[in-house]
């Protein structure tokens, strides 16, 4: 029917890969991220890093979840994108440095957790989107396939 009728399948699929960009985002930097932390020079081992990271993103949750309130889901989803595109790019150059500046090394510690930021605010943006942009009668259902991927 109505979720994956012509009129709205685009939107569905849409929906879906920004969904499931989001948890290969969040996900692949979960993975990678200690394999990362042990190779680049910073002055925290990589263990005190990844907690650092894990406490930072309950954190990082509640911003996003400030960043949705008052934000357009557009909006929310170009943070999200900016987020995940500069973040990895500031790490990877804060990193690569052996001897990091006072400036370098908090960019580094801040753009480890960008992924996370992008992730929420990609995931919050098109679960939104799925429950509004369809009819009430399957506004549950088309959240739930979408989150899905």
């Amino acid at each position: 029917g109505i979720v994956f009728g012509r009129g709205r399948l685009f939107t569905t699929v849409a929906l879906s890969m920004g969904c499931f960009v989001g948890n290969v985002v969040l996900w692949g930097h979960t993975y990678a991220f200690p394999m990362v932390a042990v190779q680049v020079h910073s002055s925290l081992p990589a263990a005190y890093q990844g907690l650092m990271q894990a406490v930072i993103g309950l954190g990082i949750c509640f911003a996003a979840i400030a960043i949705a309130s008052c934000t357009t889901y557009r909006s929310l989803l170009l943070i999200g994108q900016f987020v995940g595109t500069v973040g990895p790019m500031s790490f990877v150059w804060a990193g690569a440095d052996m001897n990091k500046s006072a400036v370098k090394e908090a960019v580094f510690f801040v753009a480890q957790n960008c992924p996370g930021l992008c992730a929420a605010c990609a995931l919050f943006a098109c679960f939104q989107l799925s429950t509004d942009l369809y009819p009430v009668e399957v506004s549950s259902t088309s959240a739930s396939v979408v989150v899905v991927a």
